[in-house]
């Protein structure tokens, strides 16, 4: 559910993208399209992180749901040490 506001309404199409910035910019890999309120994201980190193919000095993630062309919700910085490792896969 994404809500701003007291009024809550359910997600139905989006975009989930990860974000990293290093030295040397920005960097954005498509995670999965939301549909009918779903997204399914491979949980294989190995795979994800082979994929994301992220910048040896980059210092954060960062998880963003885009909701049309200009609504954007993003989490806090997550450090780059943390991401992989608190990632569950299969």
């Amino acid at each position: 559910m994404i809500c701003s506001g007291t009024e809550s309404e359910k997600l139905t199409s989006g975009t989930l993208w990860l974000y990293s910035y290093s030295w040397y910019g920005l960097q954005h890999f498509k995670l999965a399209s939301i549909q009918n309120g779903l997204a399914v994201v491979p949980l294989d980190v190995n795979r994800l992180k082979r994929e994301v193919d992220p910048h040896p000095n980059t210092d954060a993630y960062v998880l963003v749901v885009q909701t049309g062309e200009h609504m954007w919700y993003r989490t806090p910085d997550i450090p780059q040490d943390r991401f992989w490792t608190d990632l569950r896969g299969p």
